[in-house]
């Protein structure tokens, strides 16, 4: 894990009311591996032509939500493509609280 992502985990463990650690550090795992695929996602969707998303950002929604955040997905892959909507309204973005806290890869 890199300093991105361990600041992240930090992040989540003050936000997340989860009532276990194992809890976040597994949750947290789980939407590394989904930012992954919502970067690979806006990546074929600019540069493969006819390209379907089928259904990952459902699933990146879906477990966002469970967790008590609100996703914001974006299809720029030069940036964070899973972003995270704080009930703190905190950031980490130049876009200010409007564009949440981004999810590393």
């Amino acid at each position: 894990m890199n300093k991105e992502q361990l600041a992240f985990v930090a992040m989540v463990a003050k936000e997340y009311p989860a009532k276990h650690p194992g809890q976040v550090a597994e949750d947290c795992l789980a939407l590394f591996r989904l930012a992954r695929k919502a970067l690979r996602n806006a990546e074929n969707l600019s540069n493969v032509p006819n390209y379907q998303e089928g259904d990952t950002l459902m699933r990146i929604g879906e477990k966002v939500r469970l967790m008590g955040f609100t996703p914001c997905i974006s299809s720029d892959p030069r940036g964070y493509c899973l972003k995270l909507m704080l009930p703190s309204k905190r950031y980490n973005t130049w876009g200010g609280e409007e564009n949440g806290w981004g999810v590393p890869c």
